[in-house]
Order: structure tokens, then C-alpha cells, then sequence
């Protein structure tokens, strides 16, 4: 656990297990690269699972103690809200304090939650997600990690605010949510505009792989409806197969956008340019749900 914590004070996390530290050392390094090290005041946080680790360790106390000794901390620290509860700790964020978990959609739901909460308010908020791979529990719970696979995990952090000015590096929008049904490919494309693909200079798709068949069919269905296409990336082919895998496509779209180019490598050509025209990356959400996050300049 040494490296997902060597920013954080040893004192803070003494009894911090692998999910609240992942997500204080994500959300440190975003605070960190806000534009004048912004202050968040809420704490908007999407996670899959959970914190598995405590799950787990405070479930099989229990069952070796006969019931009669299970652990405090363990306790406290299963509970979903607690990376978060600590991400507030820690920076003293007084505002509201969510967490979503809605599977491999928690992320979107998260930045929902803080579209719908903030306002008009300018005060910046933490909008992050994270998810731990546990060997026990991941293979059991979810249906995208397959028995003996590598065990992948993460998750990003983002700095976000109302206040409009010229330090901010980009902006970001969820403007679809959606079930996966009938209909839901076409009324995406309607959420996102008449302009969208002009603007737009790369799609990251999302597809979990327990949703493979289903996901594959409605991208495939927006590509068609879509007309001629961007290059399309299939995140989560780099990232590993974790619920909070959409929270790192976020934070690599925002890097992409911050320094003005999305690389030939993962563009699969040459390198993209993002200026003044083309100045958007839209990010995709297939399967159960169908979801879209908008990042641009």
C-alpha cells in the first residue's frame, strides 16, 4: 500500500486500509492541481463496491470470534461513505458529503449529484471515484472481473466550480443518464446537440465487461446514428476492469484537454490537436446504463 500513500500524512491513515487511501491520495493530487490550490468545500464521491478490505476483515472477525469481538474500525470503515467521510476530514469540507453507488455508473452518478446539488453556488467541490480490487470479494460481486483474472483497480479525482474564470483547465458536463433500453441510443445523441461531432475530438467508450454483447450493440448503434465517426477508445482495455474505471477516463480526458493534445498512440493515428475549434472529449457509458460526460475547454 506504500505507494497509493506516500503523499498522505503516516499519522492520518495509521488505520486506513487500501480504499480511503486511494481516494485521499487521489483527491490530494487533485487539490493540488487546482488552479490556486482551491479549497473544496462538498465531496462528491462515486464508488462500485465499496470498502472491500474492511468488509471483508470485519465480516471474517466476526465469524472467527464467534460473533463476540468484531472490529470498531472495520465497522466504521465498511461503511460506503467513509472514503469520503475522510476526504472531508482531511481538507475540511463542511458542504454536503455523497457518495453514489450505482456499479459501474457511480462515477456519472456522483458528478449528477453534484450538478443537481451545487447550484449556482461557486464553492468547489471534490468529484471523484474510486473501487479496490480484493481477491475475495471482486470476483464475487463483480460480474466483469472473471475467477483468476489480474485484479485491476483505481479511480480520479477532479477539483470542480461554478465560478467562471480563466484559471479553470476545462469544463465538464454529464448531459445523458439513462437505462440501457430501447430508445436510450437516440435520445443520447439528441441530449448531446446538433454540433457535438464538429467540436469533438475523440469518444472514449466505456463497456464493463460483463455487459460486452449488450454494450458492443449500442455502440455500434450510435456509431450508426452518429454518422461518419471520431476515433472511438475502448477505456477500459487500458484501465482493467473496475467499477470506478469511468472516474480515470475523466481525469485522463481533463489531462488530455489541459495540455492541448490527445496522443496518436491512443487516438490510433496521428496526434489530435484541441483548440479553439475542436475542444471537446466525450466520454461514454455502455451497458446496464447508457451515460455520457462531456469534458471540454
Amino acid at each position: 500500500q506504500e505507494p497509493i500513500s506516500a503523499s498522505l500524512p503516516p499519522q492520518s491513515i495509521r488505520r486506513l486500509k487500501r480504499l480511503p487511501r486511494l481516494t485521499l491520495s487521489l483527491a490530494k493530487l487533485a487539490q493540488k492541481d487546482s488552479p490556486g490550490d482551491l479549497q473544496p468545500h462538498a465531496v462528491f464521491m462515486g464508488t462500485g463496491w465499496g470498502a472491500l478490505s474492511e468488509t471483508h476483515d470485519f465480516l471474517a472477525r466476526l465469524a472467527a470470534t464467534e460473533e463476540q469481538f468484531p472490529s470498531p474500525t472495520d465497522f466504521v470503515g465498511s461503511v460506503h461513505n467513509g472514503p469520503a467521510s475522510q476526504v472531508a476530514i482531511m481538507f475540511g469540507a463542511t458542504g454536503p458529503n455523497i457518495t453514489a453507488s450505482d456499479g459501474d455508473y457511480s462515477f456519472e452518478q456522483a458528478l449528477l449529484a453534484a450538478s443537481l446539488m451545487m447550484g449556482d453556488s461557486a464553492e468547489p467541490a471534490f468529484v471523484l471515484g474510486a473501487d479496490e480490487g480484493h481477491e475475495t470479494f471482486s470476483p464475487l460481486l463483480d460480474g466483469s472481473i472473471a475467477p483468476g483474472s489480474p485484479l485491476a483497480d483505481g479511480g480520479g479525482a477532479l477539483v470542480v466550480s461554478r465560478q467562471a474564470d480563466g484559471a479553470k483547465k476545462c469544463s465538464i458536463a454529464i448531459p445523458f443518464y439513462g437505462r440501457g433500453v430501447d430508445g436510450a441510443v437516440a435520445n443520447l445523441i439528441a441530449a448531446l446537440g446538433a454540433d457535438w461531432q464538429s467540436r469533438c475530438g475523440l469518444v472514449m467508450a466505456g463497456i464493463p465487461a460483463a455487459y460486452t454483447q449488450v454494450g458492443e450493440a449500442q455502440l455500434a448503434e450510435f456509431v450508426q446514428r452518429a454518422g461518419p465517426m471520431l476515433p472511438v477508445v475502448r477505456y477500459r482495455r487500458l484501465t482493467g476492469e473496475f467499477a470506478s474505471a469511468s472516474a480515470v477516463a475523466a481525469a485522463l480526458a481533463a489531462s488530455m484537454l489541459d495540455e492541448g493534445v490527445i496522443p496518436g498512440a491512443l487516438a490510433e493515428g496521428s496526434d489530435i490537436v484541441l483548440d479553439g475549434r475542436m475542444n471537446k472529449i466525450l466520454i461514454l457509458g455502455f451497458g446496464q446504463n447508457i451515460t455520457a460526460m462531456e469534458l471540454s475547454r
